[in-house]
């Protein structure tokens, strides 16, 4: 390979780092806000959440009155990206919290932007307060407790226990796809106990 080649090739190769690196920011990068909303927002969820949570925002001072609460709220309060259907509701005079009617996708961020200005007067750079959230990505892993005797009397007969645990929650429909016995080409039968967190399964 003559000099040309050469510097074609490294050129080329610096081209691709700066792609890969500047996708991969991009990709993680999370929108910093500003610590000057805290005069007016004192608490909203961050960090990695359920696909079934909701979202919530806690305000500094009242903002509705008690006969506002519990009903869904008629003005357009939140954005998402990637969109996300549901309602606003106020569940304090200064709580509101988003509910989600539909599942939020699995290991996906989350951009939510929350109309502050049309529910306080603040200056007008803090009409939008914009922040992230992440969804937990879905993954399953199986512990398994060991044979048992199926009775005192009947040692030729046993049943193996087990535990398979998901990240996050999951249908149980789905949850008993996952996991099959055989014995000797026989398909042998599974009974599950579900936890109510849906997130163990026996």
């Amino acid at each position: 390979m003559n000099k040309r080649n050469y510097l074609i090739a490294g050129s080329l190769a610096l081209v691709l780092i700066f792609i890969g690196t500047y996708f991969a920011f991009a990709r993680h990068h999370k929108h910093k806000v500003d610590p000057a909303f805290k005069t007016y927002i004192t608490a909203y969820t961050s960090g990695t959440i359920s696909r079934e949570s909701n979202i919530r925002i806690r305000l500094s001072a009242d903002v509705v009155k008690d006969n506002e609460l519990n009903s869904a709220v008629k003005q357009e309060l939140f954005d998402f990206s990637p969109s996300v259907k549901g309602n606003a509701f106020w569940i304090d005079t200064r709580t509101i919290e988003f509910r989600p009617t539909e599942k939020m996708r699995s290991g996906k961020e989350y951009t939510a932007t929350f109309h502050l200005g049309k529910v306080m007067s603040v200056p007008q750079k803090f009409n939008d307060f914009v922040f992230d959230f992440d969804i937990t990505k879905q993954s399953f892993d199986v512990t398994v407790d060991g044979l048992r005797p199926l009775n005192n009397q009947h040692f030729d007969q046993q049943y193996l226990l087990g535990v398979l645990s998901t990240a996050d929650v999951e249908e149980v429909d789905k949850v008993e796809k996952v996991l099959s016995a055989t014995q000797n080409g026989r398909t042998l039968p599974i009974h599950w106990t579900h936890q109510q967190d849906r997130t163990t399964h026996s």
